[in-house]
């Protein structure tokens, strides 16, 4: 038997009928406008296999894509996109996993591939896809998979992949002042990723 209720209650239902969730309006966002259930394509010409997406500047940004095969770059939200490692001699150095802006400089890293050492490498790129190669710390088999910022440096976790990739193995965690490396410790496994609180 239903309990009572008094007059004038509306035995906690609105009293023009149920309540409802608001409808999902447009949300204005640094690419635009767009409503939580509608998706723009901007996969034409860049490499499936994206792992990671970074976005620099906001007037207009810049889309930076790490992936399995290359670094690809959008100045237009990834409406068009071109692709950075095309210097010949990182051509066997093109697997990324992430990258990172640190003092407005474009950081990644990629490991090596085919006839290339096992042996990750650190890189700058600038607007015209120029690479410069950083020494990676001690010469290890190792590279970058995950970057963050903390006390002005730029964080590294790296993985090893010396016989495949070693995502269970004991990796440095490293970090770079703009000029030398330092190691800060050792995680026990690949570090797929970093927070500085």
């Amino acid at each position: 038997m239903p309990a009572p209720t008094r007059r004038g209650s509306t035995g906690g239902r609105s009293p023009t009928g149920p309540r409802r969730s608001p409808t999902p309006g447009p949300r204005a966002t640094r690419f635009g406008r767009f409503r939580r259930d509608t998706w723009t394509d901007r996969s034409t010409g860049v490499h499936d296999d994206v792992h990671h997406l970074l976005v620099r500047g906001d007037d207009p940004p810049t889309v930076v894509a790490s992936c399995g095969n290359g670094l690809y770059q959008s100045p237009l939200s990834g409406r068009r996109w071109h692709r950075l490692d095309t210097d010949f001699r990182e051509f066997w150095y093109n697997y990324h996993r992430e990258a990172a802006e640190y003092r407005g400089q474009l950081y990644t890293s990629a490991n090596g591939w085919g006839p290339a050492e096992d042996i990750g490498v650190v890189a700058t790129y600038d607007e015209t896809g120029a690479a410069t190669r950083w020494p990676f710390p001690e010469g290890e088999a190792a590279f970058v998979i995950s970057w963050a910022l903390g006390d002005d440096r730029l964080l590294a976790g790296t993985m090893y992949a010396r016989e495949g990739f070693e995502q269970t193995t004991p990796a440095p965690v490293l970090a770079f002042d703009g000029e030398d490396w330092s190691r800060l410790g050792t995680a026990p496994a690949g570090i797929k990723s970093l927070l500085v609180r």
